[in-house]
C-alpha cells in the first residue's frame, strides 16, 4: 500500500538550500484544493509553489512569521511510502 505524505518545505532563494520541512497533517480532501494542482496532478503529487496565504492554510502562520523578511520559497512536496501488509 502507497501512503502519500505531504510538507510545506522552505527553501532559501540566495542558496537554493532546504532550510525547513513542516508536516501537512490536513486530510487530503482539505489539502490539496490549498495547494491547487494543475488539471492533470489531481492527486497534488508534482512540487508547487505556494505563497503566504497557503503556507497559512495548510500548516499555520507561526510559519510564516519565522520566515518574515527572509529571501525564502514555500513549497509543497508530496513523498510516498510503502507499508508491507
Amino acid at each position: 500500500m502507497i501512503d502519500l505524505e505531504r510538507y510545506v518545505e522552505v527553501y532559501s532563494n540566495a542558496t537554493d538550500e532546504l532550510l525547513d520541512s513542516y508536516p501537512i497533517t490536513l486530510p487530503d480532501s482539505e489539502a490539496i484544493p490549498y495547494i491547487n494542482p494543475v488539471n492533470d496532478d489531481e492527486y497534488a503529487i508534482y512540487v508547487y509553489v505556494l505563497n503566504e496565504s497557503q503556507v497559512i492554510s495548510l500548516v499555520g502562520e507561526e510559519i510564516v512569521k519565522k520566515y518574515q523578511g527572509h529571501d525564502i520559497e514555500y513549497q509543497a512536496a508530496c513523498y510516498a511510502s510503502y507499508e508491507s501488509e
